[in-house]
């Protein structure tokens, strides 16, 4: 039996850019869960990982609420 395909976080990268391109909304998440399907559990951790950086800026950019007016 041969050796799986080995992932690396560039090419990892560069996979989920190639499915943000082909796909939108509900199409998008069930290709990312097909392709995550297919990688090793290493692999699968690292796309984890892939996923949350590249989600992570949006999260960031979030407005805090802002202050409650002083009581007084």
């Amino acid at each position: 039996m041969s050796e799986p395909i080995r992932w690396t976080r560039v090419a990892l990268e560069a996979r989920l850019g190639a499915l943000e391109e082909k796909h939108t909304g509900r199409d998008l998440i069930d290709a990312i869960v097909s392709f995550a399907g297919t990688l090793t559990d290493e692999d699968r951790r690292l796309f984890q990982d892939v996923l949350l950086k590249r989600r992570r800026p949006a999260v960031l950019r979030l407005r805090k609420k802002p202050e409650p007016p002083p009581k007084g």
